[in-house]
């Protein structure tokens, strides 16, 4: 088997950029890394400081996995450029090599398989899940239970009897009437916007019956129609968690073989 003596330096520069994506790929600011931070008319968000509805959703837990992967991704980047700048023909060269990298190499090939695992759980399990016990996601709810969601406009519903807003609301309604109409508009959730999923949005609508906190269905884009950012951003992550895996493995091979003839020549010389 011949192996190309400048192997590393192109591995170095594949760990660049996946690292470079992954840092790319972080929202520093806005919903996606923080949804209380979502402001809305229609519901009156932010609230008062002294509004007993004042309450934090839960944390971006995918965007936190995506922080140790893109931490894995840098350690592993530092370690290349270590090992292009190490003298190979340092007679403990080899076995420096073999037990560092396979220590690493095992633990990231680890790590990065329960990261994966975790995304696969939540993003392909739980938001398909009509009947999930913390609080299954509205629109998961209503494409189990109603129709496909293909539209953006289909996003705006009732979460407790999912009827739309725009096609099957009773369009009779006594629009004069001020607090009639109030009633009714507050009935009718539009799940394109971030603000709905929000705790303290759920807590003033008076819809903690779904659950207290939706905040998850958003961070994890568990709607490609109603939450497209959010949806592609985590599809994003996944594909390249998936990548840096098998980068992972593709560079462990490629070090380990050049560490055999390393210590095959050796022994001739």
């Amino acid at each position: 088997m011949i192996i190309n003596v400048t192997a590393p330096v192109y591995l170095l520069s594949i760990s660049v950029a996946i690292t470079g994506m992954y840092i790319a790929s972080y929202p520093f600011s806005g919903e996606i890394y923080d949804i209380d931070s979502a402001s809305n008319v229609r519901i009156g968000l932010p609230l008062n400081v002294t509004d007993e509805c004042n309450i934090s959703s839960e944390a971006n837990m995918s965007l936190r996995l995506a922080y140790v992967s893109g931490i894995v991704s840098l350690v592993l980047t530092s370690l290349l450029i270590v090992y292009n700048l190490t003298n190979k023909n340092s007679a403990q060269w080899p076995v420096i090599i073999v037990w560092v990298t396979t220590a690493i190499s095992f633990i990231s090939q680890i790590l990065l398989f329960i990261l994966i695992t975790s995304r696969v759980s939540v993003w392909f399990l739980s938001c398909q899940n009509p009947a999930k016990i913390s609080g299954a996601c509205p629109t998961t709810r209503f494409e189990q239970l109603k129709s496909k969601i293909t539209d953006v406009e289909m996003c705006y519903f009732n979460p407790q009897t999912l009827v739309l807003r725009n096609s099957e609301s009773d369009l009779f309604i006594d629009c004069l009437n001020a607090e009639t109409y109030s009633t009714y508009a507050n009935a009718f959730s539009r799940y394109d916007i971030s603000a709905y999923y929000t705790a303290k949005s759920i807590c003033k609508r008076d819809e903690t019956t779904l659950a207290a906190d939706l905040s998850w269905c958003y961070y994890w884009g568990c709607s490609r129609v109603c939450n497209s950012e959010a949806y592609y951003i985590n599809l994003k992550w996944f594909i390249l968690d998936c990548a840096l895996l098998l980068f992972i493995l593709v560079t462990y091979i490629i070090i380990m073989g050049e560490f055999y003839i390393s210590a095959n020549d050796k022994k001739v010389n």
